[in-house]
This record gives structure tokens, C-alpha cells and sequence, in this order.
């Protein structure tokens, strides 16, 4: 599900954790959390247990929440249901709203699929913040392991919309990084799954990118290396990443 890089070429120095000029939603002025007293209770998926979120720190980092929680349909007593989402993936999001936290468990493949969902509830909910965080943490993976989830492009073209920094994410990668290996076996065979079966949209963003660059790039100057914050979601007006 995840692809190597070219032997030939070296892994690049992990770029710099960015940090973001404009104030986090989640903290007060002092840097503390907002916490309060008030409570929501969350549902997630068919788990009968609930979550039991700070109130005031769910909606001020989600607008879903927010309008779910404080708008004018909101949630009868502050209980929220999302029967269609996963509670291991929710679970993944309490540790960032609370730690700041992205931190996939498990075997290399499994690493890229939870950041993918990750990233996938973050759209959903609409937390730019956790989005971002989530950015991060996929290309630390990829820098770390030299490997690049090729094989998530099916799932995350399906499940996100066309603008999705993620995906200009998985285009840059096939259009600065692929080679031959990520197309066919070694006996010449094309590979099989949606490696290659992608969509079609997909396929022309990395065509044109192709076409517009047909030198390729080197490493140390691939894009998510030279600047991160191109990748993530801000509201009109908000700072960038420094």
C-alpha cells in the first residue's frame, strides 16, 4: 500500500514543524485550554459508552460542533450522535484536542490509513487546526519512513472534496517522487488495485504537473519540504504557517 522511493536517492532532512502565527481556538489568552464546567456527551459510531468532551473546547475548535452544539438546530442537553464515524478515529481526535497529539499506532501501512481517516474526520467536522496537525504528521511519517502511501489515492479522492489540500499532497508526490516501480512489477506487469486505477481527475492534475515541470524537482527542494503550510487549511485573513 506504500511505495519506496528511488534506492538512488537519498531520504531529505525532515522539514521543520511549523507553527502558526494565529491564535489556537482551543486555548485562551493565558495558553490554557478552555475547558469550563459544561460537558458534551458524543456518540460515535454504534459504541454504547459516549465520549464526554469539554463543551467549550469542542465547538470553538470545530465548527461541525459548533453548530451542532450552539447554533440553531442544536443538539437537544448537549448530546451528539455520529453513527456513521469510527470511534478509534474519534478517540485519535480527543488526544489532539486535549494534547495536541497525532500520533498513529501500529505497522507502516496501518499508520497511513489511521492519519487518512484521521484526516478524513477532520474535513468532516470541519477543524482546520486538527486538519493541519494531521498534514504534519503524514509527511513526518513519509520522511521518517521514505515510504509514500500511493495506494490511498482511491480512498482519499472518494472521500474528500477536489480542493483538499491532502490531495494536492498525494498529486505532488506521484509528480516529484514516482518512478517506475510505483507503475509496474518486476516482471513488467501493471500493478493491480487502484494504484494505477485511480481517478481519472487524479491522473490529470498529475499529468499537467508533469507537463509544467518536466524536469522533476530534487530532494531538499520537493514542495512539502520547501514549504509545508501550502498543504493546510486556513480561514480568509488567518496568518500563515511560519
Amino acid at each position: 500500500m506504500a511505495a519506496p522511493t528511488s534506492p538512488a536517492v537519498a531520504s531529505p532532512t525532515p522539514p521543520p514543524v511549523t507553527t502558526l502565527k494565529a491564535n489556537d481556538p482551543r486555548k485562551n489568552e493565558d495558553g490554557t485550554l478552555k475547558l469550563g464546567l459544561k460537558m458534551a456527551t458524543i456518540f460515535v459510531g454504534d459504541q454504547v459508552e459516549p465520549f464526554i468532551i469539554h463543551h467549550a473546547l469542542i465547538t470553538a475548535s470545530s465548527d461541525y460542533f459548533a453548530k451542532a452544539l450552539d447554533g440553531e438546530f442544536k443538539e437537544k442537553e448537549g448530546v451528539v450522535r455520529l453513527e456513521d464515524q469510527d470511534p478509534t478515529t474519534f478517540a485519535s481526535y480527543t488526544q489532539w484536542l486535549y494534547n495536541n497529539a497525532v500520533v498513529p499506532v501500529g505497522e507502516i501501512g496501518e499508520k497511513y490509513r489511521a492519519i487518512l481517516h484521521q484526516y478524513i474526520f477532520g474535513n468532516y467536522i470541519q477543524d482546520r487546526g486538527y486538519s493541519n496537525a494531521v498534514i504534519d504528521a503524514f509527511i513526518c511519517l513519509t520522511d521518517k519512513t521514505n515510504f509514500y502511501p500511493i495506494a490511498l489515492t482511491q480512498q482519499a479522492w472518494v472521500s474528500l472534496p477536489e480542493s483538499c489540500p491532502l490531495l494536492t499532497l498525494l498529486v505532488d508526490f506521484w509528480v516529484n517522487i514516482s518512478h517506475a516501480d510505483w507503475y509496474r512489477n518486476e516482471d513488467g506487469s501493471w500493478e493491480s488495485g487502484d494504484v494505477t486505477q485511480g481517478p481519472i481527475e487524479f491522473w490529470r492534475r498529475v499529468a499537467l504537473d508533469l507537463v509544467n515541470n518536466p524536469k522533476g524537482t530534487k530532494p531538499g527542494s520537493y514542495p512539502w519540504e520547501i514549504n509545508r503550510c501550502q498543504y493546510h487549511e486556513h480561514k480568509d485573513g488567518e496568518p500563515k504557517c511560519v
